[in-house]
């Protein structure tokens, strides 16, 4: 991964106002993904021009209307790469690393945490 010791996201803990709403600190390349419960886009940090590939999923559970969010980062290299990540991974990035995981629980519990 291109060295971006200065990225936002790459701090040792980041917080929920570094990532949501993802329009204030990223500029969007692409979108790869855009239906009614997962977006993928391909972003781009406004300071020091990081590549992310970027998933929203939320999953429907059908009560009182909340739904589990989650939302994750995973630095890449170039726009090809994410788009090759686009395609091998389904819903979630559970076995890319490193990801940043934002979850947003039933229970109104929020996750933000690097897997490395």
């Amino acid at each position: 991964m291109k060295k971006t010791l200065n990225c936002h996201l790459l701090q040792s803990t980041p917080t929920e106002t570094d990532i949501v709403p993802a329009t204030d600190r990223f500029i969007e390349v692409k979108t790869l993904v855009d239906e009614s419960h997962i977006i993928r886009r391909i972003l781009k940090c406004k300071e020091c021009e990081q590549l992310y590939l970027y998933e929203f999923y939320e999953e429907i559970d059908w009560a009182e209307g909340n739904d589990p969010q989650y939302r994750t980062f995973v630095p890449v290299e170039t726009v090809e790469k994410a788009e090759i990540m686009n395609k091998i991974y389904k819903p979630g990035f559970i076995t890319a690393l490193p990801r940043l995981q934002f979850d947003f629980l039933q229970n109104g519990t929020k996750t933000i945490a690097w897997f490395r």
